[in-house]
């Protein structure tokens, strides 16, 4: 995956920066977005998940309200989350989320490709 920093202002407007190699996920809280790395830290961004949706394009979007890294997925499974029309997708860290019905197709072609490369 591409590597990118993310810059992000800290308390006393310190800057924070990020490699996107070291962020696991991140969740969505309304306008805000907790962005959850690798060594367990979680920072909080003042922009929400569309705007780092486009600023990391090579994130996915599982659901309203998670963008993956695809380095940290473990596995895909279809079918495996809250009904039968969701997916599941574990992390190498043990996290797991659903995947929205509506992103299962995408997500799953996505990881087709992924482990084709």
């Amino acid at each position: 995956m591409k590597e990118k920093t993310l810059k992000l202002i800290g308390f006393k407007n310190e800057p924070i920066h990020v490699s996107s190699d070291q962020v696991v996920y991140l969740r969505g809280d309304r306008e805000y977005s907790h962005i959850h790395l690798n060594d367990g830290r979680v920072l909080v961004s003042g922009y929400d998940l569309k705007r780092h949706e486009s600023l990391l394009p090579q994130f996915w979007r599982i659901s309203k309200g998670y963008l993956v890294n695809p380095d940290y997925i473990k596995y895909f499974n279809v079918g495996g989350g809250v009904s039968r029309l969701n997916g599941y997708i574990k992390l190498k860290n043990g996290m797991h989320f659903d995947v929205a019905r509506r992103r299962v197709g995408d997500t799953f072609v996505r990881v087709l490709f992924s482990k084709t490369r």
